[in-house]
């Protein structure tokens, strides 16, 4: 992967952290999980009528990250391990996508960013 595709998703990863409650318009979808169709073994989510994701695995953090928290004015340092952190992180180029999809008792929990204005959130209280 190149080192400018992993910067935008790690990018996106953060304005998505930081920004993502400040889009207060929303829709509500029901992503599906369809089977695998790529010859590299994509997975294919849907997200609406018009939307749909052909994800591949992302793999931008090294093994080990170092995060510091400072928000309590002081700083307390984590070691976390990368692999874990990407474990569920994919990555759509032609949408310029990058997603975190948790698969759970057949349903998927989908949160991240598609392009520049779309941006995925779970509501897990809302029955289908």
């Amino acid at each position: 992967m190149s080192g400018s595709f992993r910067f935008f998703v790690l990018s996106g990863m953060l304005f998505y952290i930081v920004y993502a409650e400040t889009f207060p318009e929303f829709e509500i979808a029901y992503p599906k999980l369809l089977e695998s169709r790529g010859l590299k073994g994509e997975k294919v989510l849907h997200i609406k009528d018009g939307l749909t994701l052909q994800l591949e695995k992302t793999s931008v953090l090294s093994e080990n990250v170092i995060l510091t928290d400072s928000s309590s004015g002081k700083s307390v340092v984590t070691l976390m391990n990368g692999k874990v952190l990407e474990q569920n992180l994919y990555h759509d180029k032609k949408n310029m996508a990058a997603v975190q999809m948790i698969e759970k008792n057949g349903t998927v929990e989908v949160r991240g960013i598609v392009g520049e204005r779309l941006r995925i959130i779970p509501l897990p209280l809302v029955a289908r």
